[in-house]
């Protein structure tokens, strides 16, 4: 028996697909009768949003949503893609913890399972290599996966439960666990569905050298002068995408003279079906 489910593409990562996250993943809960969202926040913009214009609508009038944070106070770009933009802090305010209280929505502050402890030296660690290991997802993925697992060791949503997690650009369907049975082979987390997700992953992997040739990104066409009839037609890394340099690991410019070029954007049914 085979069924079609629908996943949503966007084209880049970000916080600009925070709302039509939030409205995938709700409308995904009513037609598959799922009751939980948990949503992973640094401010508490997101579960506000769904408990103020969501919530309130008839038809998602079943869902409770789950706020949860990173450790408050802990600091992060405001732009993950440019180490150079300034620190901000993580942590919902006492105002807006009230406001989602109100609305009957939970809080959750807590470390993130899969950061290790700094003790001084490099921030290595196996569970690390897992969230790293999510990233070929997407830089959402092991956010969504972290929220599910702190929200039940909080008390938040049972062991087993059928949830719904959201991070800014990714929503996805699992049956969840407490994080000491994450990995059990018995009892552990199931992911069910990718509700939607970045198809380019233009925050967590922006300078990887591939980025330009990923499904979504612009086709890049060379128009052919008399003077080169030999010019190749294949589409091709535009020149300002950012290559890691291997000396230091820094993203740099490719240095490349463009070619007169035609921007063609490929274009997509949205959402696409993933059957």
């Amino acid at each position: 028996m085979s069924r079609d489910i629908v996943t949503t593409y966007f084209d880049s990562e970000g916080r600009d697909h925070m709302r039509e996250c939030l409205r995938l993943s709700f409308e995904w809960c009513v037609l598959n009768e799922v009751t939980t969202v948990v949503v992973l926040t640094g401010t508490g913009e997101g579960p506000y949003f769904a408990a103020k214009e969501l919530m309130p609508q008839p038809r998602y009038n079943s869902i409770r949503v789950v706020a949860v944070s990173p450790p408050a106070g802990r600091p992060y770009r405001a732009d993950p893609s440019n180490p150079a933009s300034p620190l901000v802090r993580a942590g919902i305010s006492p105002s807006m913890r009230d406001e989602l209280r109100a609305f009957g929505v939970p809080v959750v502050s807590a470390h993130l399972p899969f950061k290790e402890i700094h003790d001084g030296h490099a921030r290595t660690s196996e569970w690390s290599r897992v969230a790293q290991s999510y990233g070929a997802l997407g830089g959402g993925f092991a956010l969504c996966i972290q929220a599910m697992l702190m929200a039940c060791d909080a008390g938040e949503i049972d062991p087993g439960a059928r949830v719904v997690s959201c991070s800014a650009d990714t929503a996805i369907a699992a049956l969840v666990s407490r994080t000491e049975m994450f990995l059990s082979p018995a009892e552990g987390l199931l992911v069910e569905h990718i509700i939607c997700r970045p198809s380019r992953y233009t925050i967590s992997k922006n300078g990887h050298t591939l980025l330009a040739r990923m499904w979504g990104a612009p086709i890049i066409v060379e128009e052919i002068s008399p003077a080169s009839e030999s010019t190749s037609m294949l589409p091709h890394r535009p020149p300002d995408v950012p290559t890691l340099d291997s000396a230091h690991g820094a993203p740099t410019s490719t240095g490349e003279a463009p070619l007169k070029q035609k921007i063609e954007k490929r274009k997509r049914a949205k959402p696409n079906p993933t059957k």
